[in-house]
């Protein structure tokens, strides 16, 4: 069943509304916190320069429909699909 694209409200006060997922990688669970546009940007510096540049980044709107994600994307010629986590083509 497709579903329509989840949008959500940008909060007034920093940290009203953060975005978490849940990822499992080698037997360990580990919790996702999105804090900030600048945050993710920087996080994803560090692991690009480890790990290279990917051809598509699959993200999941909040921090990264920003201008500021935006300009980033574009300046690291980063393709990005935006989608909702129950959203599927």
């Amino acid at each position: 069943m497709k579903v329509s694209m989840l949008a959500h409200d940008i909060p007034e006060i920093p940290f009203n509304k953060i975005g978490v997922d849940i990822a499992e990688a080698k037997d360990k669970i580990y919790l996702i916190v999105d804090i900030s546009t600048a945050g993710v940007i920087k996080v994803l510096k560090t692991f690009f320069g480890t790990h290279g540049i990917p051809e598509i980044l699959i993200v999941y709107n909040n921090a990264f429909g920003s201008y500021e994600f935006k300009a980033f994307a574009n300046n690291w010629k980063l393709s990005t699909v935006t989608t909702s986590p129950k959203y599927t083509n």
